[in-house]
């Protein structure tokens, strides 16, 4: 339930990051709730603010790793059967022209 909850968070920030003005709106309205208690207004803020720090880090990194992926050629698994052949063949000939080894 907690994966859930916190997907349904993820996406609502997604979202909500889209427009700047509504997501300030909406951070601040919740941060309201705990007016009286500027402590755990602060700590609140502060995980929030950690939480979006990871999320941009996520971000970030899903992009790297997407632009590396789509830069590269894969080999596909006729390509690697045929390495694994030519490692075979090799290692084949190696032996005979070492049979000491």
């Amino acid at each position: 339930m907690a994966g859930i909850i916190q997907n349904l968070v993820q996406f609502g920030l997604t979202l909500s990051l889209m427009d700047r003005e509504v997501f300030v709106k909406e951070v601040s309205s919740f941060l309201e709730q705990y007016r009286n208690d500027p402590a755990m207004m602060e700590s609140v803020a502060q995980k929030l603010y950690q939480y979006l720090e990871d999320m941009k880090h996520r971000m970030d990194m899903k992009e790297i790793i997407s632009g590396a992926l789509s830069n590269q050629q894969i080999p596909t698994k006729a390509d690697i059967d045929t390495l694994k052949e030519a490692i075979e063949k090799l290692t084949e000939e190696i032996k005979k022209n070492n049979p000491d080894k």
